[in-house]
C-alpha cells in the first residue's frame, strides 16, 4: 500500500526528533522520580513497623519486593536515560553535519557564480573591438563598443552595468549609464590597482551611488599585444543574484542562514536590513573563533551550550574556498539552528 508522507525538510525531521527527545528526557525523570518515591514510602513504612514492634514476614516480604522492584526501576531507568543521551548526542551530530552541509552548499555555489564573473571580465578585455577602441577612439569603434557592451549586458543579466574606462581614467563607454561616459575615475581605487596588477581586481560587497544598489566590481586591464596598459573593464554585479541563492537554501524553521565578510559583518541574509547592520562576531562565539582561522576545515559545525549545558544552538559554518584562478574573498556562510 502506498501512502504519501508529510512534505518536510530533514532539518524539520531532525528537530521533531530532539522534540520527541526532550519529551521522553522529561517522562524518564519522571519515571525515576516514582521510583525514588516507591524506596523513600518502602522505607518508611519498615521503620514505622519497626518501631511498633517489627512486622509480620508476610508484610516484610512485601516491603522488600518494593524496594527491589523500585531498585531494579531505577536501575533500568537509568540506563534508558543513557541510551536516550546517546541517540541524542548522535541527533546532534546529525543536525551538525546537516548544517554544514548546507553552509558548504551554499558557499560553494557563491564562489562558482563569482568565479564566472572573474572570468567574464577578463575574456571581454581580449575581444577585438575593445582593443581597438581601446588603442584609438573614433566614432565608428567607439560604436561598435557601445553595442557590444549593450549586448553583453542583456545575455549576462547579472550585471547592474559594464563601463570601459580608458588609460587616462575616463569613461568611455557604457552598457547602461551613458550619462557616467566622459566621467573622471582615475583615482577609483579599482582602476588605480588594475592598473598596477595582471589579475583581475575584486572588490568586497559594497553600496554603489552610481548603481544605488549593493554591489560587487570586477575590473580587468586591456593591454595590446606588446602588454601595454590601455585601459579596463569594470563591471558591477547584482548582489540580488547572491541574496537569492540565500533565499532559496533549506533550512529549519527555526534556521537563519548569514553570509558574512572577514570582518564579521552580514553581507547577505533573508532579512535585507540585517546587511551591514549585524555583526556576528558580537553575537555568535562560533563566528569569533571561525574567522579568527582557530578552524583548519574550511568547513564543519559547532554546538554552543548555555550556563545549564543545555544545547541552545548548532552553526553550520563553511569558508569561501574560490573557483580555479577565482581566490575567494575571505567570506563564510553560517548556517545555524536554534534549538532553544
Amino acid at each position: 500500500m502506498f501512502q504519501k508522507g508529510e512534505k518536510k525538510d530533514i532539518t524539520d525531521m531532525i528537530q521533531d526528533m530532539l522534540d520527541g527527545y526532550n519529551k521522553t528526557q522529561e517522562s524518564m525523570h519522571e519515571i525515576d522520580n516514582i521510583a525514588k518515591q516507591s524506596r523513600m514510602l518502602a522505607n518508611t513504612a519498615a521503620r514505622e513497623f519497626g518501631r511498633m514492634g517489627g512486622m509480620s514476614g508476610g508484610f516484610q516480604i512485601i516491603t522488600q519486593e518494593i524496594k527491589n522492584f523500585s531498585e531494579a526501576n531505577r536501575t533500568t531507568n537509568q540506563k534508558n536515560m543513557e541510551n536516550v543521551e546517546a541517540l541524542n548526542i548522535e541527533i546532534n551530530n546529525m543536525l551538525g553535519v546537516r548544517t554544514a552541509d548546507v553552509a558548504y552548499d551554499l558557499i560553494d555555489k557563491i564562489d562558482r557564480n563569482l568565479a564566472e564573473r572573474y572570468c567574464n571580465v577578463q575574456v571581454w578585455c581580449t575581444f577585438e573591438a575593445i582593443i581597438r577602441y581601446a588603442k584609438e577612439d573614433t566614432p565608428h569603434r567607439k560604436e561598435d563598443v557601445m553595442h557590444l557592451l549593450k549586448s553583453l549586458h542583456k545575455i549576462y543579466a547579472v550585471y547592474h552595468d559594464i563601463f570601459m574606462v580608458d588609460r587616462n581614467g575616463t569613461i568611455v563607454a557604457a552598457a547602461e549609464r551613458e550619462e557616467y561616459i566622459g566621467r573622471d575615475v582615475s583615482q577609483k581605487d579599482w582602476f588605480l590597482a588594475a592598473k598596477e596588477q595582471e589579475n583581475v581586481v575584486v572588490s568586497d560587497l559594497h553600496y554603489s551611488k552610481v548603481i544605488d544598489d549593493y554591489v560587487v566590481s570586477y575590473t580587468n586591464r586591456i593591454v595590446d599585444e606588446d602588454g601595454t596598459f590601455l585601459g579596463v573593464i569594470t563591471t558591477r554585479f547584482n548582489w540580488e543574484n547572491i541574496l537569492a541563492m540565500i533565499d532559496e537554501t533549506k533550512i529549519g524553521k527555526k534556521g537563519e542562514v548569514y553570509l558574512i565578510n572577514k570582518d564579521g559583518m552580514v553581507i547577505g541574509a533573508r532579512d535585507r536590513g540585517l546587511i551591514f547592520h549585524k555583526n556576528m562576531l558580537l553575537e555568535c562565539q562560533g563566528a569569533q573563533t571561525i574567522l579568527a582561522g582557530d578552524v583548519k576545515e574550511n568547513y564543519g559545525y559547532a554546538i554552543e551550550m548555555n550556563e545549564q549545558a543545555q544545547l541552545t544552538r548548532i552553526l553550520g559554518y563553511a569558508k569561501t574556498k574560490g573557483y580555479n584562478s577565482y581566490k575567494g574573498q575571505e567570506w563564510a556562510v553560517l548556517a545555524l539552528e536554534n534549538i532553544r
